[in-house]
């Protein structure tokens, strides 16, 4: 399934004002295509099923909206500090999960794939080559749009042919952030990095 838009079934609700517990019985029932995580339960629908489902019930698609989930993995507090700013001043409503720990990003992976996965290079336990290479074997994850950033610039090609969506050299500014992730997630008005 392409990830580029999914919606959890909390969302589903939302959008379609409907309870949860409907919109979970469309899920199970199947009235909605969806993916559900055999770990966690939890749902995925993706945006194209979602507006295919609206249009079949006559439902204005107006509402849809793109809020991607974002895991920042880096064993450095002030730059995760900074992503999270920069990510809540730019796009409030993102939900942005943070870790210092390559096992714990591995575990989070494996229960819920993010739409955008922006991950260090060199951290203590897993490190970033192996943390990448998990998301790219697996079905799971294998489409997850992986950001890469460094203070290794020698590193950089290798993460790229490893298959990094793209690599920032660490410092960065802002704009730079922000420039490559619109561009991975396809946001509107993305400019080239």
């Amino acid at each position: 399934m392409n990830k580029k838009f999914t919606y959890t079934s909390g969302e589903i609700a939302r959008i379609l004002d409907i309870s949860d517990r409907t919109a979970r019985a469309y899920l199970r029932d199947g009235k909605i295509p969806a993916r559900q995580n055999p770990i966690t339960g939890r749902w995925k629908i993706s945006k194209e099923d979602l507006l295919d489902f609206m249009k079949q019930y006559q439902m204005t698609p107006t509402e849809v909206e793109f809020q991607p989930r974002v895991l920042v993995v880096d064993d450095e507090p002030a730059i995760i500090e900074s992503i999270c700013k920069i990510f809540q001043e730019k796009f409030p409503d993102w939900v942005v999960d943070i870790t210092t720990s390559g096992y714990d990003a591995l575990i989070r992976l494996g229960a819920e794939a993010p739409d955008l996965l922006i991950l260090d290079i060199c951290m203590p336990e897993a490190d970033g080559p192996k943390i990448l290479e998990a998301v790219r074997t697996s079905e799971q994850t294998a489409s997850v749009k992986v950001l890469v950033i460094t203070g290794h610039v020698e590193k950089i090609d290798e993460m790229i042919e490893r298959g990094a969506d793209a690599c920032l050299e660490k410092p960065f500014s802002p704009e730079d952030l922000l420039a490559a992730t619109m561009k991975l997630l396809k946001i509107p008005g993305a400019v080239p990095v």
